[in-house]
């Protein structure tokens, strides 16, 4: 509890820091040409600090509900952020926001942003031993490819072998986010909620997947990060 308390105070006093130099930076740009300004203002930093509401001003969110976005790939970003803008990725809240942008240079500005961005870890031993269904030994199985068997292919065939993602951004990093938030979208993508993978793979591949096999692959990705920190 102490330490949720203390990276609170920590996330509040950066938002604090950073919302002085966002001010300050409007200040000396107030100073400049009208092209400087148009120019300044077609970046996305002025939007960070919304983001940094649910994300982290690194990009670790200080809550599962909000995914980690911190070392993401830039282009995949991209693409989300497209998805949620075109309706293809189902969120309202996202959705209002994205449309909110003047023009796709935000959105560019942002996910370079956010992918030179640090992960933190936010999985502990503790929080994975809340899903009372986790098996590792499965999870390791799924993970590696060796349930191909039951129609579920090997994670690392497309994410990698340590869950990084490609360098395309045709894939996502795992390792780095929160369980509970990767366990979400697995379920998302098997109830068919998530249907922003084109041609389907995800969702195939969900729905061979029961609870057990969801947590436990979760868990095994979680542990992978605990691991290397």
């Amino acid at each position: 509890m102490g330490i949720q308390l203390i990276k609170k105070h920590l996330y509040s006093l950066g938002l604090f820091f950073f919302s002085l130099l966002l001010i300050a930076t409007e200040l000396s740009a107030a100073t400049g040409s009208k092209d400087k300004k148009a120019e300044e203002s077609s970046d996305g930093s002025r939007y960070i600090l919304n983001c940094s509401e649910c994300h982290g001003f690194d990009g670790n969110s200080i809550s599962s509900e909000w995914p980690n976005i911190a070392g993401l790939n830039k282009n995949y970003m991209i693409r989300q952020l497209e998805d949620f803008k075109e309706g293809k990725r189902a969120n309202k809240e996202m959705t209002q926001i994205v449309k909110e942008f003047p023009s796709d240079k935000e959105l560019t500005s942002l996910a370079k942003y956010f992918s030179k961005q640090k992960v933190i870890n936010p999985n502990t031993p503790e929080t994975i031993k809340q899903y009372s269904l986790v098996d590792l030994t499965l999870g390791e199985e799924i993970f590696t490819g060796k349930r191909i068997e039951y129609g579920i292919p090997a994670c690392s065939a497309c994410h990698g072998k340590e869950g990084l993602g490609d360098k395309e951004g045709k894939f996502p990093r795992l390792v780095g986010q929160h369980i509970a938030y990767t366990i979400k979208q697995m379920k998302l993508f098997r109830s068919k909620e998530r249907s922003n993978d084109t041609p389907a793979q995800m969702r195939n591949i969900a729905l061979k997947m029961d609870d057990e096999d969801i947590e436990s692959v979760a868990a095994y990705i979680a542990y992978m990060n605990i691991e290397k920190d």
